[in-house]
Order: C-alpha cells, then structure tokens, then sequence
C-alpha cells in the first residue's frame, strides 16, 4: 500500500516528484495528479514536463489556481502602490508563511499617576485657628440637645418652653410657677401631672407635611386666659426643638406684633438649640404674609373651615375654665368660594362647618350633617377670631337650607 507524502516533505528532483506521481496514480485515482500539481506550485517547483502531460481536467484545474493566484498577487500590488502613493508611510512587507512571526506591538511605559503632579503647596499660614467647642461637634451637639431637653427655658414672664424631660419634672416646673402645660406631643409624650396642672393635650409629628398653623388659635387662646389670671404656662415637646418652639415662635408673632425671623431670634436667645423643620417654617412665613399688620385684613370674603379636636378626652378639669374638652382647629383662608359651592348638589358639604366674614359681619354655616360638638366648637372659633384677629362682633349660626338672605349676599359674588 502506498503512503502519500507528508505535507512538509519537499520535492527536490523530477525524478522523486515522477515517482510520487506514479505511486498516488496507482492508489488514488484521477484526482492525485491535480493535488500534487496545487502542492508543487505552492512550494515554488515548475514542472513543465508534467504538466504538458497532464489530462485536459487537470490543465483546466491548474490553470484555475493559477489565474486565482495572480489575480491575489495582483490585488495586493495594487493596494500597496495605493498606500505609497497617498501616505508617506512605508509600504508593508509580506513575508511567506511560517517564514518569521510578526513583531510585538510595543507600548510607551505608562507614567505613574501622582497626587501632586506639579509638587503644589498649601500655604495654611494665613487661615484662622479654629478652637473646636464640644458643643459645636456632632457627638457635642447631640449631648447639649439631650442635656437641654431637661431644661424649662424662659422666654417671657409668663412663657417658657422645653422638653418631655423637664416635663416629668415635677418639682422645677412649681419651682418656675407653671400653672399650665401645653403638650404639642401628646402622641408619644402623656401627660404626667394632669391633677397639678392645666393640661392643652396637642397631637403633632415634628414632620414637614404636619399642618401646625390650625392649632394657632386655639394655643393663642389658652396662654391668653392662663396670662390674664396670673399663670405660667411651659411649652413642650419631646426635645423642644422644633414643635413646641414653631408654637412659641406663632405666638409671640401676634403678640409682639413682629415677623418670623425677629421671633425666631428671640427664642433662640433663649434656647440656642431651637431648629423648626422647613415644613414648620414655611407655614410661619406664609402666616406672617397673611397678617402683614399682624390681623388680617378683609379685603374680600374671609372663610374658615373649622374641624374639632378633642383636647383632654381623660381629663374633665376644667382649670379655671382655661381648658374645653373640645378645641377648634382652622383650617384657611380658603380660597375662591363662591354661592355655587354651597348650591351645587353634587358637592358633599353637609359634614362641613364653615365661618363666612366680611368686615361688618360674619356666618358660622353648619351642614345637614354635623353635630353639637361640631356646631359648639365652630362657635367657639368665631369667638376666637372676633378676640385675636377683629372678626365683627355681628355673628349668626345657620344650617345648610336655612340660609338667609343676608348670607347669599356675602358669597354672591365669587370670593
């Protein structure tokens, strides 16, 4: 059996090239000529005596690779006469196959990076000495925060704010005459005296979307009656920061008759730690531009929606007469209120008490729906606005469908 050459074997006589020829004829068949002829080719031997010998198919074959071959060889010439005549880098040299490998590609070595490529200074001979005070460090003004929460901070003769922990404090609160304690936490921080004292139990969350405005007139209210009989009243929250403070800050607004910032300032004197959330602050501002004179001023039809709160469901005390079991809350001015609001049926106002005023007289309006307690506290929010915002001492009470003329003439026109 013959054993066809191997591929790296080179021919090197036509008498060895006649022979192989023989042999693979013998075995394989038509297609050897024409494999031994491709193979010759490549490794650059002619052979034109075998060749005029050949078949015609292996002629055709031949001339085949041959015509591919140059059309190859001519292609290449073409594109590197191209790269030569348009650029000035030198034309690629293609080397034989397995003849040598192609060179690594080398990189420039990269430069390390440096912090300070320039080798910059600082000069820091021209900048202050700071003294770092415990109390103005992070871990030091969480302390002075926990260490004031103890504290009954004084803001006037009769007003002093502070924390649940002075709250609980029985023996400084009589040692500072508190007579009356109002609870803007009532959520998480109870009572802790009710007999000893006057409590006004508020439920706030020191949070940016609570509505503390509604509960300004009703807190104006009791330090008014605690003032006028003689009493201390101690403001509280959990760690009388934000909550109890935003409420000293409201009330000292209408009763100095001075801005927000002025009255911010004079708390902190007080008590430096006292920070409203913007929620909080932005409430107080937008109070101080509805009372540009510290009262309002009726310009148009003024309408309040009032709501109740239960200020001392467990205590039935009545404190000198400081404290009701139920608490008007305002909500408003409201805007743009007008007769088709309370004459159109589709709108579901029958639980709703309203206080309508003008600058000569005013409506507290009660739905179909509300009760005593409602109509009770919508009538104590009347008497609150005629004592601390001049509300005209000319008040009626009337039900949804019992309304007078008198009524429709002041929401007639739109408000």
């Amino acid at each position: 059996m013959f054993t066809p050459p191997t591929p790296n074997k080179r021919v090197c006589s036509q008498q060895g090239f006649t022979q192989s020829k023989a042999g693979a004829t013998a075995s394989t068949g038509n297609w050897a000529p024409s494999l031994t002829q491709a193979r010759k080719r490549s490794l650059g031997v002619s052979d034109a005596t075998h060749f005029a010998s050949a078949s015609p198919s292996d002629k055709q074959a031949s001339l085949s690779i041959d015509m591919n071959l140059e059309r190859r060889n001519n292609a290449t010439a073409g594109a590197l006469s191209s790269c030569s005549s348009t650029s000035s880098t030198p034309p690629v040299t293609v080397l034989a196959r397995g003849s040598v490998s192609a060179p690594k590609r080398m990189y420039p070595p990269q430069q390390r990076r440096s912090r300070n490529p320039g080798n910059l200074s600082l000069d820091l001979s021209q900048v202050d000495q700071v003294n770092l005070d415990p109390c103005t460090t992070a871990t030091g003004g969480s302390k002075r925060r926990n260490d004031q929460a103890a504290v009954c901070s004084k803001l006037t003769d009769f007003l002093y704010i502070g924390g649940a922990v002075a709250a609980k404090n029985k023996s400084m609160l009589i040692q500072n005459g508190i007579t009356h304690v109002i609870n803007c936490a009532a959520s998480v921080a109870p009572a802790c005296f009710p007999d000893e004292f006057c409590y006004l139990n508020i439920r706030l969350r020191d949070h940016s979307s609570q509505d503390i405005a509604r509960h300004f007139y009703s807190m104006f209210d009791f330090i008014e009656r605690a003032r006028e009989c003689g009493g201390r009243i101690f403001l509280h929250c959990v760690k009388g920061i934000s909550r109890s403070p935003t409420m000293a800050i409201a009330y000292l607004m209408w009763h100095k008759n001075i801005g927000m910032y002025k009255a911010l300032d004079f708390v902190r004197q007080s008590r430096p730690i006292v920070d409203p959330n913007a929620g909080f602050i932005f409430q107080l501002t937008e109070w101080e531009q509805i009372h540009p004179e510290g009262r309002i001023k009726f310009q148009r039809t003024i309408v309040f929606r009032i709501e109740v709160a239960y200020a001392n469901p467990n205590n039935s005390s009545s404190c000198n007469g400081a404290v009701t079991t139920k608490n008007p809350l305002f909500l408003g001015p409201l805007p743009s209120i007008s007769e088709s609001y309370f004459r159109n049926p589709a709108k579901d106002i029958g639980a709703l008490c309203l206080i309508v005023a003008c600058s000569d007289y005013m409506f507290v309006w009660c739905g179909t729906d509300v009760n005593e307690n409602q109509v009770e506290a919508a009538e104590s929010g009347a008497q609150i606005l005629q004592r601390y915002e001049a509300f005209p001492a000319k008040c009626d009470t009337v039900r949804q469908g019992q309304e007078p003329v008198a009524f429709w003439d002041l929401v007639g026109d739109e408000i």
